[in-house]
């Protein structure tokens, strides 16, 4: 099971208190889906520990993610690659011939959920899938939530080969006028939170 994170003072810490799994119990609440933490965490815990809802939040949906299925074996995939923290498979609605798919097999529905470790495998195999597939032109694809255009709650990467202009990913891109003064305010904001 994933260590939990809790939070002491301001910043996160990635181990258990000890008495962790003594107190606390979890409980899946109906109205708002989310697996959260009953209050039963004696007196003296209540002020340097706090277990926020959206924190394992993953932990739920997980157990319903086609993805994890797919990674436990419960759903069949045409796989391509599989090593310890990845699984590439075909995906079965493709845009083109070689269409895949890479996921980690840790749950997580945007890229920030996923511990860096889990990331690391996922583009030098869509590489290969890539290499191997034969595609000359390929848009390698990965996005973050619905208003993103994300189907599926669970991050993946897309390896779609582009082999003519009616196959493949068709992009409608708007671009916007450059408004230079609002790129150096941009870039210094982003910069600074780096």
């Amino acid at each position: 099971m994933e260590k939990l994170r809790y939070l002491r003072g301001s910043s996160y810490v990635k181990r258990k208190p000890p008495l962790l799994l003594l107190y606390l119990k979890l409980s899946l609440t109906p109205r708002t889906k989310y697996l959260c933490p009953l209050s039963i965490l004696p007196q003296r815990h209540h002020t340097i520990v706090y277990y926020p809802k959206l924190m394992i939040r993953k932990m739920a949906s997980s157990a319903t993610c086609i993805f994890c299925k797919i990674v436990k074996g419960e759903i069949p995939c045409f796989k391509l690659v599989e090593t310890e923290k990845t699984l590439a498979f075909l995906d079965i609605q493709p845009l083109s011939r070689g269409h895949a798919l890479v996921i980690p097999k840790h749950h997580g529905e945007k890229l920030a959920d996923i511990p860096d470790d889990s990331l690391s495998e996922l583009l030098p195999i869509a590489k290969k899938l890539a290499i191997a597939s034969g595609a000359v032109d390929y848009n390698i694809l990965q996005n973050n939530g619905k208003l993103a255009h994300q189907e599926v709650g669970h991050v993946h990467v897309h390896m779609i080969p582009k082999p003519n202009e009616k196959e493949g990913l068709i992009v409608g891109w708007p671009q916007q006028a450059t408004d230079m003064e609002g790129l150096k305010k941009l870039h210094a904001e982003i910069k600074e939170k780096l």
